[in-house]
């Protein structure tokens, strides 16, 4: 019931007057791509918390910072923020809402499907695409709804199975609901990986 509730949560959340035709008409958690993060979180808590950007096989980037808020949301579990780190203003080029589902990623899947008929009813100008693959570095799967608009911004929803533990960590499977920029599309395509 509770995950029945979210899933209409989180489909009225993406209702605006007309189709969306530009990425920061999206709302996660009532933060949008183009926000200040200093609207929602206090500066001294971003400086304490935040993280750099890091992958298990490239290690640190410094571009891109991220912190995490898992406290007084009503839709997510967790949201992962990403902003230029040496950016004082802390414009947000990313929000990343995520959903644990522990043992049970059918259900993870079943609400995957339902957030994206939701976005393809009501993005304008959107390229759709479904990927499916291994994840990089981890044991498992992933698999993504993905909608892009001409300026490479973009929404991703995307289901982690994952199928195991590596030596540092225990993961559990996760439903992202991914919004990000133009700019951190680029990043994540052309820097992030090298």
């Amino acid at each position: 019931m509770k995950r029945l509730i979210l899933i209409l949560i989180l489909i009225l959340s993406f209702q605006s007057g007309s189709k969306a035709d530009d990425i920061r008409d999206f709302e996660i958690e009532g933060m949008s791509i183009g926000d200040s993060l200093l609207e929602y979180v206090s500066k001294k808590k971003i400086d304490k918390t935040k993280i750099y950007f890091e992958t298990k096989k490239y290690g640190i980037k410094e571009e891109y910072s991220k912190i995490f808020i898992e406290e007084n949301l009503k839709q997510f579990d967790y949201i992962a923020i990403y902003f230029r780190s040496k950016d004082t203003n802390y414009i947000i080029h990313s929000l990343s809402g995520r959903i644990e589902f522990k043992k049970n990623i059918n259900e993870c899947y079943k609400l995957q499907k339902n957030i994206a008929k939701e976005v393809r009813s009501i993005t304008a100008n959107t390229i759709e695409s479904k990927d499916e693959g291994k994840m990089s570095g981890y044991s498992g799967k992933r698999t993504s709804f993905d909608f892009e608009y001409k300026d490479y911004s973009g929404i991703s929803i995307t289901c982690y199975d994952y199928k195991g533990e590596d030596d540092k960590f225990d993961y559990t499977d996760r439903l992202s609901l991914f919004a990000y920029s133009s700019e951190y599309g680029d990043f994540l395509n052309n820097r992030a990986q090298k």
